[in-house]
């Protein structure tokens, strides 16, 4: 009798854990930062250095980034996943990147499928996720606690700001060789050639035109420029699946103190976070990680909510045991160039090329305000540039044509683009 007792309470806590390890939550957040041209095409840029020196030194990167990750279309900022059990759990979670990678991340991973062929040191087997295996342990473990790194003031604090969900479990992964890393979340970042599903142009310097070119509605957008310490804003409702033909819309030119925009603009979009289902604390902290990038960087820029769909058809989450829910809650940043931006950086670059780097011509470069998004800026300048000799050279062909055809007095023939 007290060994069936014995046998049926095993059984019964055995239930219960097996309850326990699937009735959890997890939410995700994250931004897609894409850079368009005036004509919304996107464009190729780059991580300046600084901004990747500006990562804690405990965070790791992919050793086997190969030559894609230097310029490519999209750069996926900041996701942070977190956890929400019922009690301490074991568990794995995987991500893969369609047309891209992940670069950085912490915890470190315990699989990546970077592996380098021998011929070309280019990576192969992208398809792999890089996978995580850790332990769930209550947000007051002391001893978790204890192993989770200091993020020093300066370099630590755009990634600390995450840490700021009093409710979320504690992650932390114990590898063979006896090292331990523990956080309040699992970080990466990644990098990857795809187009966000909404088509950005900017008809003139005071117009943005937004298309959501997706299959399902954009729930929320906010419309922000920023120029000398100085900004404006706006915010939009669901855009719908639209034809082409939207209309431009208005964004007043920079006149409330930037500080005082990024306030009000923080707390609309906190609102919105909230609403497409993150905690107010995840929300929060999401806002707190961004802000000075989101609302004072100067340029011209959307910050749209992606639809959820999207999201997880090009970044798969593959998380073991399946939770209860999974909420994952990704940002759009559209920055585009204005026409007279994208003018005036092609001018002084042609100047450079005869001038140089004159005191003068370096001055009137700073008073563009490209900051990070310099090389995608470059990319535009190129484009602009190859079309106006591809214009000249047509021209000039057809011309040609027409004074041939003059001198041996047949019809021009008709050269097509």
């Amino acid at each position: 009798m007290k060994t069936s007792i014995l046998t049926l309470v095993a059984v019964i806590a055995a239930n219960a854990i097996a309850l326990s390890a699937e009735n959890y939550y997890v939410h995700e957040w994250g931004t897609m930062t894409q850079v368009a041209g005036s004509d919304g095409a996107p464009l190729q840029w780059y991580q300046p250095s600084a901004d990747l020196a500006g990562l804690p030194i405990f965070v790791g990167n992919n050793p086997f980034q190969g030559k894609s990750v230097a310029g490519t279309l999209l750069r996926m900022e900041t996701p942070v996943l977190y956890f929400y059990p019922q009690a301490p759990m074991k568990a794995t979670a995987g991500v893969t990147m369609e047309s891209g990678r992940i670069t950085e991340w912490f915890p470190y991973p315990a699989t990546f499928p970077f592996a380098l062929t021998a011929k070309t040191g280019e990576p192969v087997n992208l398809a792999t996720p890089v996978e995580w295996r850790f332990e769930l342990l209550p947000p007051d473990d002391k001893t978790a606690l204890a192993q989770i790194p200091p993020a020093p003031r300066g370099r630590g604090d755009h990634y600390a700001h995450a840490r700021e969900v009093p409710d979320a479990w504690i992650v932390r992964s114990t590898y063979p060789t006896g090292s331990t890393q523990a956080d309040k979340f699992i970080f990466y970042r990644g990098a990857a050639d795809l187009r966000i599903p909404l088509l950005v142009t900017a008809p003139s310097d005071t117009e943005l035109r937004l298309i959501n070119t997706y299959s399902e509605p954009i729930t929320g957008a906010f419309l922000l420029r920023v120029e000398n310490n100085r900004a404006s804003w706006r915010k939009l409702d669901a855009l719908p699946v639209a034809p082409k033909d939207s209309p431009a819309l208005a964004i007043e030119p920079p006149a409330t103190a930037v500080d005082e925009a990024a306030t009000s603009l923080a707390e609309a979009v906190k609102q919105e976070l909230t609403s497409a289902g993150l905690t107010s604390a995840e929300a929060a902290a999401m806002v707190a990680t961004w802000k000075e990038a989101w609302f004072k960087e100067p340029g011209t820029r959307v910050l749209a909510l992606l639809p959820e769909s999207w999201v997880n058809a090009v970044l798969p989450l593959k998380l073991s045991p399946t939770p209860t829910k999974v909420k994952r809650v990704f940002v759009a940043r559209m920055e585009v160039f204005p026409p007279s931006q994208e003018k005036a950086l092609a001018a002084l670059l042609d100047q450079a090329v005869t001038e140089r780097a004159t005191p003068a011509l370096a001055a009137a470069f700073q008073k563009l305000q490209m900051g990070r998004f310099g090389s995608a800026g470059l990319e535009r300048a190129a484009a602009m540039k190859r079309m106006a000799l591809q214009n000249a050279f047509y021209d000039l062909q057809a011309s040609a044509q027409k004074l041939q055809a003059t001198a041996d007095g047949t019809p021009p023939s008709v050269s097509s683009r």
